[in-house]
């Protein structure tokens, strides 16, 4: 069962006071830990702070800060040739809301430019996201359309031929 607020706070606390009072901590492993969870809220700060423009727009207005065309370079990075082969493959294999939302939340620079603990987090947790936010039905609105519909040139056509059709039949479900 999820914790609230009140008990992570709590749980903080008692770890405090747990490495005061026990010498023999292995800090580096709670340092470690530490900056794990670091990264993985920063990572759900940036996503809730999606989210919840997704949530304020109608989708009869556009998208602030021109999102939704940050969306269509980011879908081109990762389907196209990219700078970061390693990364734009590791993205491939997301489902197409969770492509929107990362293209929705960070640039291309950004993305490249993520810490590992974080970009790790982000791919293992994205499709999750939103999934249990409810995303999917705010990620159909004629400016994201019109950009992912922009043309690429996929250096893997059978896998981006895939990301077309997860469009077309969540599309269909939330039109």
């Amino acid at each position: 069962m999820p914790c609230t607020p009140q008990q992570i706070y709590q749980h903080f606390a008692e770890i405090g006071e747990g490495l005061l009072l026990n010498g023999d901590q292995d800090l580096d492993g709670v340092l470690q830990g530490l900056a794990q969870l670091q990264a993985q809220t920063d990572v759900l700060k940036t996503l809730e702070s999606v989210s919840q423009i997704l949530r304020r727009h109608s989708e009869d207005s556009f998208l602030p800060d021109q999102l939704a065309g940050r969306v269509k370079h980011f879908i081109k990075f990762v389907y196209e040739s990219p700078r970061n082969k390693g990364r734009s493959t590791q993205l491939r294999k997301l489902n197409c809301n969770a492509l929107k939302v990362c293209g929705l939340a960070y640039t291309i620079r950004a993305i490249l430019g993520l810490p590992d603990l974080r970009f790790k987090f982000l791919v293992e947790h994205i499709e999750d996201f939103v999934r249990l936010r409810g995303l999917a039905k705010y990620l159909y609105r004629d400016d994201i359309n019109k950009a992912v519909e922009h043309k690429v040139n996929p250096d893997d056509e059978d896998l981006y031929r895939e990301f077309l059709i997860c469009l077309f039949n969540h599309h269909g479900q939330h039109a």
